[in-house]
């Protein structure tokens, strides 16, 4: 998942309260993992990275970092879309889940597949939805 923002537009904020995001895990039994980067998770635990965002002439495109869609509708939409055109038994196990970017944390706000998402230096997976 590659978050989108035009050059212009590009800016690092600091969540001021908790913020509520979507996405789409591989659910096994005791942990889940991103269908792109292989990142495994434990429900509940707080993860810390850094965000990396990539400047050309016109737009920025952040490639590292926690990314989330900021609907529960739109990861489930994109959660069908990888189930139907997967020809991985991977996509079997696909869920979306509730989670929190925590206060405090760095977000940028943008597009990835003209869905509104944000990337964040922090997460947790909060539950299945």
């Amino acid at each position: 998942m590659c978050l989108i923002v035009d050059k212009e537009k590009f800016k690092i904020e600091i969540a001021q309260e908790d913020i509520v995001v979507y996405k789409v895990l591989e659910k096994y039994r005791r942990f889940v993992e991103s269908p792109c980067q292989g990142f495994v998770y434990e429900i509940g635990k707080e993860y810390k990275t850094r965000m990396k965002p990539f400047f050309n002439r016109y737009y920025c495109k952040i490639t590292e970092g926690f990314h989330s869609f900021l609907n529960e509708e739109d990861a489930k939409i994109k959660k069908r879309r990888i189930q139907m055109t997967s020809f991985s038994d991977k996509s079997l196990h696909l869920c979306c889940f509730r989670c929190i970017i925590p206060k405090g944390s760095n977000v940028v706000y943008g597009k990835y597949e003209a869905k509104d998402a944000v990337v964040s230096e922090a997460i947790k997976i909060i539950e299945e939805v």
